[in-house]
């Protein structure tokens, strides 16, 4: 499965580079000024082609960035509660079991 998807990114990269050199042959007599015009469809053709793969992505690095602030919240709630059972001394009121100095 691996090979094949090598393939397709290969074959499509080939696919590409043939038709760029094909294009650019073409817009070569036009002058400079169509070449970047070429050059700047290129790049839209290729943003049009990554938008929903950058937006799924970006929506799950916010998932998990909230996910991990909740985490991060919860943790230092748990801290806070733990200060709150410490005493005068520094001694840890028994939440628990166990106690810690």
């Amino acid at each position: 499965a691996l090979s094949t998807v090598t393939g397709i990114i290969d074959g499509s990269g080939s696919v590409g580079a043939a038709s760029g050199q094909t294009l650019i042959g073409y817009v070569q007599g036009k002058g400079w000024d169509y070449y970047f015009y070429l050059l700047g469809g290129c790049v839209v053709i290729t943003i049009v082609a990554l938008l929903k793969v950058v937006i799924k992505d970006v929506r799950e690095l916010t998932t998990l960035r909230r996910e991990v602030a909740g985490l991060h919240n919860n943790k230092n709630s748990q801290n806070t509660d733990e200060a709150a059972l410490l005493d005068e001394s520094g001694l840890k009121v028994h939440s628990d079991s166990r106690t810690s100095f």
